[in-house]
């Protein structure tokens, strides 16, 4: 069964009926931004979730993440053999450890205590469950939590094989692309332990603010959560022979075959897309960098005048230096629409008309290319 949030589980006016919030029938009706992007019926929603493995209960942030790492650790063992140069190194595992931290935003004074609420609950995810022996208590449990983050941290086990084609027997090239995407459900997250968690109410931070609540008793407008996760693989994963256990581990993705590339290649011929030149793919991009920039357009202008002015020059009078560097401002300009004509004696930059032709003929060229882009 699905554990995702309901509709109304982030509402910054979740309480104002009881008038926590001080709110009127105008204030209610403000529609939070961030309501908004983690609203689960959308389909759009961007949540992070915890879920308590033991007693099953679920507690769901908002992802404003400021902090996401992932780290694998191969574990090996030196064992050093006479006669050889270098020890034998035999493998014992790999381990996966992801850090996490979350700003935990409140506009109103309801969702502030609402907040505080739920970060309540993750921080009692950390303990163990108990159980009753004789007169004494012992641990029955260790608190085993799952963590998803969108797309980025799940159970990739869980995730669907792309769809087949029409035809029914292969896979469309683009099919999993166009079928990827992650559920709001805690139940998909990855099993694992909570080894650290800070959490930070920012009092001291004057531009953040608190809200106060009654006698003796505040809220931070923003809390910042941050926390060390190891996980536990649930499934084996290695290779057998040529083939990976878990596939789609670990974000889902199933990149393209070779055979896809191809039938996409085929495709695109037919649909007359040009496939793309590598060399000239690169020209292009270097084009962008060097004049898709603030003062972008006087630079080429500057590029072509002098590469037809060295190119003029008798070949044998250039320095390595200067050859160099006429060879790359050939292929920069030629990735922005110029061809190899115009950059070698095209225009007679000698002259103060030439230098005009030039300046022109870039400045034409340069809006091209920003048009195009």
């Amino acid at each position: 069964m699905a554990d995702e949030p309901n509709p109304g589980y982030f509402n910054v006016h979740k309480y104002a009926d009881q008038g926590a919030d001080g709110a009127t029938a105008s204030d209610v009706s403000y529609v939070s931004p961030s309501d908004v992007m983690a609203d689960a019926s959308s389909g759009q929603a961007l949540i992070v979730s915890f879920r308590h493995e033991p007693s099953r209960t679920s507690v769901f942030f908002k992802a404003f993440i400021t902090t996401l790492n992932e780290s694998y650790n191969s574990d090996w063992t030196e064992e050093a053999v006479f006669g050889r140069t270098d020890p034998i190194q035999l493998f014992k595992q790999t381990t996966r450890r992801i850090s996490l931290s979350l700003k935990v935003p409140a506009e109103t004074i309801g969702e502030a205590y609402d907040n505080l609420g739920r970060i309540s609950s993750l921080t009692q995810f950390l303990y163990p469950n108990y159980t009753q022996v004789g007169t004494a208590q012992s641990i029955a449990q260790g608190p085993v939590v799952r963590l998803k983050v969108m797309n980025l941290i799940q159970n990739a086990a869980n995730s669907a094989p792309p769809p087949p084609d029409s035809g029914g027997d292969k896979p469309a090239p683009n099919a999993a692309f166009k079928s990827y995407k992650s559920s709001a459900d805690s139940a998909q997250g990855l099993m694992g332990v909570i080894t650290s968690l800070s959490i930070n109410h920012n009092l001291e931070m004057p531009d953040i603010g608190i809200f106060t609540h009654a006698t003796n008793t505040i809220f931070s407008s923003m809390i910042e959560i941050s926390l060390d996760f190891t996980v536990l693989h649930e499934n084996r994963l290695g290779w057998t022979k040529t083939k990976f256990d878990q596939p789609l581990f670990p974000y889902g993705v199933s990149p393209m075959s070779v055979e896809g590339e191809d039938a996409v290649r085929v495709g695109q011929a037919k649909e007359g897309v040009p496939a793309k030149d590598p060399k000239t793919e690169q020209q292009r991009l270097a084009a962008l960098k060097r004049y898709a920039t603030l003062g972008g357009k006087a630079r080429m202008k500057k590029d072509l005048i002098w590469l037809n002015k060295m190119s003029a020059k008798d070949e044998s009078t250039l320095s390595a230096q200067q050859k160099a560097n006429m060879a790359h401002l050939s292929e920069t300009l030629q990735g922005a629409g110029f061809k190899e004509g115009q950059l070698e004696g095209g225009f007679n930059t000698t002259t103060a008309e030439g230098r005009r032709q030039a300046r022109q003929a870039a400045a034409g060229k340069h809006e091209e290319m920003i048009d195009s882009r």
